[in-house]
Order: structure tokens, then C-alpha cells, then sequence
């Protein structure tokens, strides 16, 4: 499990320097998605795990979706470096080099965690699952955006990429992800799917 951690962060490290751009239409598509579903959020406090780059706090700044304080945490610090840039003397604006399975906050700590296009990545599940529940307060929100391994052929595609260039993969389907968390605590309160090019995706807002 270390080796393919270490694989991650070495990938976003390389890819970091021209992420926000080479992927630029793709991210349009899921945070878009995520702030619809985030919605008023003044008085909230927000991790964002596996935030990369930090380009959702800045679209919902955009969006005038004011926040009380925000978390970026991410397993790259050349990720972490490009938010710092991006978010210089945003004072509710706070980073943390961590890995979502064990997270380096106390119980309670956030009223939002936002896990956007990062748990394929997640060797346990059920761990990272259970630390966002921790981290939660009472009726506290968890976001997810992520590849949606429903298709056929997408299962085929992230299949091939597992067995030969990316065997950190752990895509996961609609129905596999929704079943992970009503086992961990969470009530699913909204599932929606829709595609950006050959990627399915999918939305689910669920509460602690």
C-alpha cells in the first residue's frame, strides 16, 4: 500500500507544475457540479481532501460562496505549493500535507468534507470512509465527485490502466460506493451521473 501511495504523489508532483490546465475542461465539469450541490455555505467549515490545486475554493470566491474557514489537504506537496499560489492572502484559507485514510484532525472538526475526483485513488475505502465520519460534525455533509465505474467499457478501460501503468487504481461503481456508505453511517441524499468525454461520473451528497 506504501508503494502505491508513493505512486500517487510522485504522479501529481510531476503533473502539478500544468494540472490546473491540461485538465482544465474536465474540472469545469465536476466542480461546477460540486458547488451546485454544496450550496450557501457562509458559516460552514470546509475540508477539502484531496483538493489538489485549490481551484474549488477559488470558484466558489468566484461564485461569491463565502465560507467561515476552508482546508486543502492533499497527499502532493507540489499540489499544495500551486494552492498556496493561487489562494496567497486568503486568511480562511489553510493546507495540510496528509493522506484522507488517516487524517490529522480531531473529531468533529468541519461541517463539509468535499472529496473531489481524488477516492479512485484511496486504497482502503472503507478507512478513508470512516475518517471523513470522524471528522464530521452531527448532520455534517460529505460531497463526493468521482469517476463512476458503472459502464462496461469504462470498466474495461480503468481494467487495463490497474493491470499496466496505474495499479493504485481502485475505481468504483454507483452502487458499490453508495452500499460503502451507508455501512460506514452516511445517509445518500442525492446520486446523480452524467459524462464529461469517455469519463463517467457521478455526485453523491450524503450526511453523517
Amino acid at each position: 500500500m506504501l508503494s502505491k501511495t508513493k505512486a500517487v504523489v510522485h504522479r501529481y508532483n510531476r503533473l502539478a507544475a500544468n494540472y490546473d490546465e491540461r485538465w482544465r475542461g474536465y474540472l469545469d465539469s465536476t466542480l461546477s457540479k460540486a458547488l451546485e450541490i454544496i450550496g450557501p455555505c457562509l458559516d460552514d467549515i470546509i475540508l477539502d481532501a484531496g483538493g489538489g490545486t485549490g481551484l474549488l475554493p477559488d470558484l466558489m470566491l468566484r461564485n461569491n460562496c463565502r465560507f467561515r474557514q476552508y482546508v486543502i489537504a492533499d497527499l502532493s506537496p507540489k499540489m499544495l505549493q500551486r494552492a498556496v499560489k493561487t489562494h496567497k492572502g486568503d486568511n480562511n484559507i489553510s493546507y495540510t500535507l496528509c493522506d484522507s485514510h488517516k487524517l490529522p484532525f480531531l473529531s468533529g472538526s468541519f461541517t463539509t468534507v468535499v472529496s473531489n475526483s481524488s477516492l479512485h485513488y484511496h486504497q482502503n475505502l472503507e478507512q478513508s470512509l470512516s475518517e471523513f465520519y470522524r471528522v464530521l460534525q452531527p448532520s455534517g455533509k460529505l460531497i463526493i465527485v468521482d469517476w463512476c465505474n458503472d459502464p462496461l467499457y469504462f470498466k474495461l478501460i480503468t481494467r487495463t490502466l490497474n493491470l499496466t501503468s496505474m495499479p493504485y487504481l481502485r475505481p468504483i461503481s454507483s452502487k458499490d460506493l453508495s452500499a460503502a456508505l451507508n455501512a460506514t453511517g452516511f445517509k445518500v441524499e442525492h446520486l446523480e451521473k452524467w459524462y464529461f468525454g469517455i469519463f463517467p461520473l457521478m455526485i453523491l451528497k450524503t450526511i453523517k
